[in-house]
């Protein structure tokens, strides 16, 4: 999708940040619960995307609302099934792309902002620098599992696994398909589909137990999207 988009300095969104940090600051030193953290985090984000930054994608409310908070909610689920820190795994989930809050996913500063954002954020709700380190360079950095990358640690895992299920398990690729392919075209927009169905189901699920409860899902959306474009060549 080609568009023109306001010029936005980093420096320029994190003064903007700040000034949404004003409110129901966390000050230094003091004494922030897991809780506390976490629904600051969510706050922050809210407020970010609540922002409607004029340079972001047009779709970038639809992502917030019918996306993140069902990623933190699996990323919930999961780290207490699979034995992960939830503090740091809800608020990657959270945090993961949230520079959608402020520029087109196309800017090629985006990955930068994300990365620069998540840190504010997780610093100014309270996290310690291990917690922050872990949150984003690895889950946040690694958590699209493009490929060879991906996340080492287990909560970085967790989190690319419910990033994957939520793509799967909601309309996701429905709504997708009714905004992008027309306008798109099949033949852009059928090679991204194949590529990130796949990447979603084989890469970025770490837990085989999952993949096999999402299996039924795949593959109605395979077959949905053609099951001959997949063909092996």
């Amino acid at each position: 999708m080609t568009r023109d988009h306001k010029s936005v300095s980093l420096g320029s969104g994190i003064l903007g940040l700040k000034y949404l940090l004003t409110r129901d600051r966390v000050r230094p030193g003091a004494q922030v619960t897991n809780m506390n953290k976490l629904h600051k985090v969510e706050q922050l984000v809210r407020e970010l995307y609540e922002s409607k930054d004029l340079a972001r994608d047009s779709w970038a409310d639809a992502l917030y609302a019918m996306h993140v908070p069902i990623v933190a909610e699996y990323g919930k689920q999961f780290a207490e099934r699979f034995d992960g820190n939830r503090d740091r795994v809800v608020a990657a989930c959270f945090l993961h792309d949230i520079a959608d809050s402020k520029v087109s996913r196309g800017d090629k500063r985006h990955e930068e902002m994300s990365a620069e954002i998540a840190r504010f954020i997780l610093e100014e709700a309270g996290y310690s620098e291990q917690d922050i380190q872990i949150i984003i360079d690895d889950a946040l950095r690694f958590h699209s599992c493009r490929g060879e990358e991906r996340p080492l640690t287990l909560d970085g895992k967790i989190m690319a696994t419910a990033d994957a299920v939520t793509h799967l398990e909601t309309d996701f690729y429905l709504v997708a398909e009714n905004a992008f392919r027309e306008e798109r075209g099949d033949s852009v927009f059928m090679p991204w589909i194949k590529e990130k169905l796949d990447r979603d189901y084989y890469n970025k699920i770490f837990f085989d137990e999952v993949r096999a409860e999402v299996k039924e899902r795949y593959e109605f959306l395979k077959h949905h999207f053609a099951v001959d474009y997949f063909a092996v060549d």
